[in-house]
């Protein structure tokens, strides 16, 4: 039967430059221990990101009132979308914010352009996310005879 008194223990760590320090967390005195065990064959981390969608740039939620020193915490295949998205809204703005009808028609063109923009990038990063197998069979005159 495994082991699984490593799984249910909680852990604590702390990287300086290259290297990972692991600590066990004491369940008595929640205070940083040595691990009873060497790691000889690997360690398998599981993390998660967390739920929020704006940090600062301390890592901590910012969520509430997001400022323009947030980050956003999305995959980086995403964010080129988000950009367009960001410029069809405003774009928007501009148009609700406009008398002159030219203009506002002029932005709302635009902002159509974005819109149409974003759904093809984001379309791409959500392909992207997906794994498909692929083969490739080359054609004359490379093929092998």
């Amino acid at each position: 039967m495994a082991d699984t008194s490593l799984q249910t223990t909680d852990w604590a760590y702390q990287i300086v430059g290259n290297v990972l320090f692991l600590y066990k967390i004491d369940a008595v005195d929640n205070s940083f221990d040595a691990p009873d065990l060497d790691v000889t064959d690997g360690l398998k981390i599981e993390y998660l990101t967390g739920d929020k969608v704006f940090i600062d740039s301390n890592g901590f939620s910012d969520d509430s009132a997001p400022t323009e020193a947030s980050y956003l915490n999305v995959r980086d295949s995403i964010v080129y979308a988000i950009i367009e998205f960001i410029r069809a809204k405003l774009e928007e703005d501009k148009a609700i914010a406009t008398d002159n009808p030219d203009k506002k028609a002029l932005h709302q063109r635009n902002a159509e352009f974005y819109y149409k923009k974003f759904r093809e990038k984001y379309g791409m990063a959500i392909n992207a996310m997906h794994t498909k197998p692929h083969v490739a069979v080359p054609r004359y005159p490379y093929a092998i005879r």
